[in-house]
This record gives C-alpha cells, structure tokens and sequence, in this order.
C-alpha cells in the first residue's frame, strides 16, 4: 500500500534517512528548496518505508531518495508500478530521463532492484574542511584573470551574458538554490574566476544550505580549455576562505571515479570522512506522472520568474513530450527569436522537431545549434544521426553518429557513448 503525506508532515520520515551522508542535502530540499517534492509512505501514522520524490526543473533530473526498509514487498511492487505505469507518452531514443537514486542504508543499496528497472551503481565519496590548505590561492591567478563573486552584483554583468557558465549559473543553479532569488543573492553563494573580464572560465558554486546552517559545493567546474591549470582550486579555495567562519561545516561530495574532484578537494584542504553507494538510472519511457511533475515544478518558479530563458526552454520540451505541439514551437520559436545567438535553443528546437518526426526541419535547427557552439554537443550530433536514420541516409547516420561518440569520449559521457555505439551497431547490420 501506498500513501502520500502532506508537506506539513514531510517531518514524520527525517529519521528514516539519518544514516547516510547525503542527508543534509535532503533536509535542504525538504525545508528551503522551492521545487514539487513528494513524499510516499507505506502508512501516514507510522511510516516504516518511504521514499522522497525531486523532480529538479534546472536539469529535468528526478531524484528519489529511499529510506527505512527495503524488504516491504508490497511498498516496492506498487511504487515500480507507478513508476513504470503505461501509457508511456515517450518511449524514443532522442533523450532519455534520468533518475538518481540516493539509499539510505545497506538494505536499499541491495534491494533497490525491486523498484527501478536496471540501476547503475557509483560510489560516492564524502569530504569536510575545517582549515584552509591553500591559503596562497591568490598567487596562482594568472594575469588578466580576475576573482569575481557569486551574487546579486553578477546581475549587472551584462558583457557576461550568453557564456556558457554565465546563463548555467545564472538561470539554472542558482535559481534551484537561492530562492527567492534577489533575497538568496544578497549573500556570496560562491567565486568565479573571469578571464580578461570576458568569459567565465572556472566556478564554485554553494548549495543545499540546512536549517542548521550546514552548506555544501554544489558545483565546480572550468571549461575544457582551461583545464589542468588548477582554475578549480584558485574558486574553491576563495569560497573555502569566505565560508569558514560563517558555516557550520562546508562539505564537498563526489563519485569516486572523478579523480580530478577529489584531489583538487583535497588540495584545498577537505578531507574525506566517508563513502556511500548511489544509483542512477536511465529511461526513455516515460509516462504522464513524471513529465507532468516536471512540468508543475518549471511552472512554479515561472509564476515569479517569468523570464527565466532556461526554463522556458526546458518547458517548450516537456510540453513537447506531453504532445502539446503548438505550445512547445511557439515557446521555443519566441526563445530562438529573443536569444538568436544561443545555439541551446536551436538546439531543443531540433529536437522537438525530431519528436514530431520533422526529421529535414530537425536537421536545419541542429547545424544552426552547431554552428553557434563551435565546441558543441555529443548529444546534438546524435540526434541528427537518428534523424538521418529515419530519412534512410545511413552514411550520414554513420558520419554523425561517429562525431558524436568522439565528442561524448572526450568529455566521458558514458550514456552519450553507450547511445553512439548503440546507433553504430545497428549500422554495421545493414
């Protein structure tokens, strides 16, 4: 049997998640995170079984995070239905779902097969700072390269505008944390490094601030050119710096497997204090309950940030999957006509083109994506490969497909490979 509670009782299943590290980013999401969550238990008096359902509008990721036991059969059968329940409104190859799994304990970590079909397991790794390392941070920023920090001052920088960490940061993770937005900002929620005030080339980015004012990096990157000159630690270091004394601890977590993550946490100062097990899981199936989850949580932040492009967009897709074919193409005919040097937004109108088996016009929108983001996509190169199939022009399916692999290889993306070698397999068939 399954119950939903009410958010006034969300409360009730805290204690069932306590084991596992990742809980501070639950209680974040549970208590300041303005994105539709729901919560299903095995009984609302007492609950024994629960599991927490995210849907994250910025990335159009769901996140389920499961607690208490694992061996309550009836739960897990009714919960896989739900999950799993036909009519599946999307069941293509152009871009698939993915859920991420968090599990609360052991017996999850073994069981979670009973509910999700074909989870893939990481390792994920856990760290804390309590003192500075790289207190010199400042004399490894290169010149005419700047520190800028995250907050509402980042509105003003209008030269910034159309970088790719600039719209990422501005219109996808900060909204997701910092909300109301303008309230959330008027605090650093971390540090850029700028090249030449220019280009946004590194970024530390804070998240998943708790009650019990505990915070943690929810994002580091530098972009692929800049890479391997330790950018990374000159941004975690300065957010290090600044969150000390004003945190009550500061974490950083990562899968084992990124090694670059973890050794720049460490070059900083973090220390790892222990691992956990994840999931994840790809799907290209999905039903109505899950698009129309997305769709409630774009639309709830839309209600205050009617202007927020990279919403709009995800929005002009969903309603796209929900086959709501009009409202998608005038969404994202509007975004491509307001912002028409932003290869993203040809981009998702090439695929929603692709979903509507406008395979030439799909096509036309992809080279457009292309030929604005010189670095490109690999999940762009393989649409066109499947739009090429579907047209029976193979040695193009070939040819893109191919670019895509390459590109996906480079930037390890594992589910973008696994797809390209998938299309070249069906290929040499022929």
């Amino acid at each position: 049997m399954i119950e939903e509670l009410m958010e006034k009782d969300f409360h009730k299943v805290k204690h069932l998640f306590e084991e596992k590290p990742f809980v501070e980013g639950l209680r974040s999401t549970l208590e300041r995170i303005p994105v539709p969550k729901h919560v299903f238990v095995d009984n609302r008096g007492d609950p024994q079984t629960a599991v927490i359902v995210v849907f994250r509008h910025t990335d159009l990721r769901i996140w389920f995070y499961f607690g208490g036991r694992a061996d309550n059969k009836e739960f897990n059968k009714e919960f896989r239905k739900m999950l799993y329940q036909e009519p599946f409104i999307k069941d293509k190859e152009e871009k698939p779902v993915e859920f991420w799994v968090e599990l609360s304990n052991k017996d999850w970590e073994e069981g979670i097969n009973s509910v999700l079909k074909d989870p893939n397991s990481e390792i994920r790794l856990y760290h804390e700072i309590k003192e500075l390392k790289l207190k010199n941070w400042r004399d490894f920023i290169p010149e005419g390269y700047s520190v800028a920090p995250i907050d509402l001052s980042l509105k003003e920088k209008d030269h910034l505008k159309g970088d790719m960490y600039y719209n990422y940061l501005f219109y996808g993770a900060l909204r997701t944390h910092w909300f109301p937005f303008e309230e959330g900002l008027k605090d650093i929620r971390g540090f850029l490094l700028v090249r030449e005030d220019k280009e946004v080339v590194s970024f530390c980015i804070l998240g998943f601030l708790t009650k019990n004012n505990e915070i943690e990096v929810y994002g580091i990157g530098t972009l692929g050119e800049y890479r391997r000159r330790d950018f990374a630690s000159i941004v975690g270091a300065a957010t290090v710096e600044y969150c000390l004394p004003k945190y009550k601890s500061i974490r950083w977590v990562c899968t084992s497997t990124n090694v670059g993550s973890y050794k720049t946490a460490e070059k900083i100062g973090y220390e790892r204090i222990g691992e956990y097990k994840r999931a994840r899981v790809y799907s290209n199936q999905v039903n109505s309950w899950v698009a129309n989850g997305f769709l409630r949580s774009i639309n709830n932040v839309l209600e205050s940030d009617t202007n927020n492009t990279l919403l709009l967009n995800h929005k002009a897709l969903i309603l796209a999957i929900l086959n709501r074919k009009e409202e998608s193409i005038k969404i994202i005919q509007d975004l491509v006509e307001r912002e028409p040097h932003d290869g993203n937004f040809y981009d998702t109108f090439g695929e929603i083109l692709l979903i509507f088996h406008e395979y030439e016009d799909a096509i036309v929108k992809f080279q457009k994506a292309l030929e604005l983001e010189p670095n490109g996509w690999s999940e762009t190169y393989l649409k066109m490969a499947e739009c090429y199939k579907e047209l029976v022009n193979y040695k193009k399916t070939i040819e893109y497909a191919k670019k895509g692999r390459e590109l996906a290889i480079e930037r390890k993306e594992e589910e973008w490979i696994k797809r390209a070698d998938k299309l070249l397999f069906e290929m040499n068939k022929r």
